[in-house]
């Protein structure tokens, strides 16, 4: 016949048993999402494998594209005596990044600057990349600069001369999402003869919808990220970078919130997002949506995106 154990003593090993399961449960988890981390980082690189034939069309474009690399939107910065690199598109909170540096005090420099000083780092501890979806992003793009008039800040002739942004600004609320969408992407009406050149007209606005490839050059050696956040899982994402590579533990540590769709009245929620996504891919063929896939078809294949939902919503 067995012992018996007594009741104080059961209770404690029935509490220790479930207190190492949570924690081993804990550490489980964090590491599948570490995992996932460093897999999106290792899928970019084999489908940039992929491509790398030069009998491939996008081949140059990919692989000797470094001058056309958003200099202003690649940062360095130093977290314990760790140098570090984020590449983050325009609109796909890129502003977090810029607040997160400010609040901790974050010694930080845009490519742009350690370029022209010649002081970038030469061993970089590690690289990220932070992305969204691609037609997310465009939705976000338009609602800024023209619904919400944010072009008026982007452009220096209009920031150093208001009165030139009074006279255009009736032709730039006459971009609705339909011609933003038809004449400034499919159609490519507004041409920019130097995408690198930031102080001409248009160059800045036309980077807010430049490709996920070429703004961080993702193809590139010297570029290639270990780590791929998306918005989409960004709480999740920036907990592990924080844990596994900034030392920064507990609740005390906080990154900014990256501001995402919802609906006409900012309510929060997948829900309310996607129906507002659907509100406006629903003004767009499938065709035109089909078309916009095709442009942007090397991030949504890079970074496994799928253009499914917003064909579903066309019409």
């Amino acid at each position: 016949m067995m012992p018996r154990v007594k009741t104080k003593q059961a209770v404690v090993l029935v509490l220790m048993t479930f207190l190492w399961l949570a924690v081993n449960y804990h550490k489980g988890e964090e590491t599948d999402k570490l995992i996932i981390l460093r897999n999106r980082a290792a899928y970019v690189k084999s489908m940039c494998r992929m491509y790398r034939d030069k009998n491939r069309v996008e081949w140059e474009s990919l692989y000797e594209s470094d001058e056309t690399v958003n200099r202003c939107t690649n940062i360095n910065f130093e977290v314990n005596q760790r140098e570090f690199a984020i590449c983050n598109v325009l609109k796909g909170g890129s502003l977090s990044w810029k607040q997160f540096f400010l609040y901790y005090n974050i010694p930080h420099t845009f490519l742009d600057d350690c370029q022209k000083t010649q002081t970038c780092p030469e061993n970089l501890h590690k690289k990220i990349v932070q992305v969204r979806h691609p037609f997310e992003r465009l939705l976000s793009t338009w609602r800024h600069i023209f619904k919400g008039g944010g072009w008026k800040l982007l452009e220096k002739r209009f920031v150093a001369n208001p009165e030139l942004a009074n006279v255009l600004e009736s032709e730039y609320q006459k971009i609705t999402w339909k011609i933003f969408i038809n004449n400034l992407l499919l159609n490519g009406t507004v041409e920019v003869p130097d995408i690198t050149d930031y102080n001409a007209p248009w160059v800045w606005i036309r980077h807010h919808w430049a490709p996920f490839w070429l703004t961080c050059g993702v193809c590139q050696e010297e570029r290639s990220p270990d780590y791929v956040m998306k918005i989409e899982t960004l709480e999740s994402d920036i907990e592990m970078i924080f844990e596994e590579e900034f030392a920064f533990y507990g609740d005390e540590f906080l990154f900014p919130r990256v501001k995402t769709l919802g609906t006409e009245t900012s309510l929060s929620g997948k829900k309310n997002s996607h129906n507002f996504l659907a509100k406006y891919f629903g003004q767009l063929t499938k065709i035109e949506v089909m078309k916009l896939y095709e442009m942007y078809k090397l991030d949504f294949q890079l970074f496994d995106y799928s253009p499914e939902l917003y064909l579903g919503w066309a019409k």
